[in-house]
């Protein structure tokens, strides 16, 4: 149930995370092999988008001055961890 204090983007993790599930429940049907396939190319599709997504939202945090204690709090990792997220790509 959402409220006027519930951020907008709550819910839609919540269908998205359902949504989740309700294909992994759908794979469980598949024989072994296709399921196990299946299984790993979702995890390495879901896995890409997220990490990329918290990077760039690391960096625009850094970019904006909060501290990399602060960026870790949110993202439920160490300031290291976050530090090095934050490093500039190399080409």
């Amino acid at each position: 149930m959402t409220s006027p204090a519930t951020p907008q983007w709550h819910p839609r993790t919540h269908a998205v995370h359902h949504q989740i599930q309700a294909l992994c429940a759908e794979l469980a049907t598949l024989p072994t092999e296709e399921r196990l396939t299946a299984l790993a190319h979702l995890e390495h599709a879901v896995q890409t988008v997220v990490i990329e997504a918290v990077r760039e939202a690391a960096v625009d945090a850094r970019t904006e001055g909060w501290p990399l204690r602060r960026i870790g709090l949110h993202l439920n990792r160490s300031h290291e961890q976050i530090r090095l997220l934050t490093l500039p790509e190399v080409p």
